[in-house]
């Protein structure tokens, strides 16, 4: 999970080599910045607020998992959470169809009420499904960047 962002890599003071950060549940339970070690005890992120719950065979196994039911061909909105233990400052929220990041073509068409807002602000994100997965569920991304830093999050719609 952490090595998606621009800050996967870190060296510690006073250490000579590179760490690769880890994902820690005991930092993200105390809102903390989960990718640890941390180069700062401030964390931000853009999180969707999912409606619905759908079964989700991720591993093996039906789960169920968050998700924001939207059938092909309709749209739908999600609330966009802005959240920070204590950074100060606006975020610049981008909203992506991961399929955009390999040129594939989208699943889904992302548009947000806002690009930008600081924490405690909610945002909006209009999904219009375009196409559907063989697995019957489409992630999205969304991107937070904030003082130069980026954090990113994962929502998924189901068919």
């Amino acid at each position: 999970m952490c090595e998606f962002g621009n800050d996967r890599a870190y060296v510690p003071p006073g250490f000579p080599w590179v760490v690769q950060r880890i994902w820690s549940n005991r930092a993200a339970w105390a809102g903390q910045t989960p990718c640890v070690p941390a180069d700062s005890p401030s964390y931000f992120y853009a999180a969707a607020v999912p409606t619905d719950t759908a079964m989700l065979d991720l591993l093996g196994t039906p789960q169920p998992y968050p998700a924001v039911h939207i059938p092909v061909g309709t749209s739908g909105t999600v609330a966009v959470e802005l959240v920070s233990n204590g950074s100060s400052g606006t975020m610049l929220v981008q909203a992506l169809d991961p399929n955009d990041l390999t040129n594939q073509p989208p699943h889904l068409n992302l548009t947000l009420d806002s690009t930008v807002g600081a924490s405690g602000a909610t945002l909006h994100l209009t999904i219009q499904k375009l196409t559907g997965a063989p697995a019957g569920a489409e992630p999205f991304l969304l991107e937070a960047t904030m003082n130069g830093r980026q954090t990113i999050s994962w929502g998924v719609t189901s068919d």
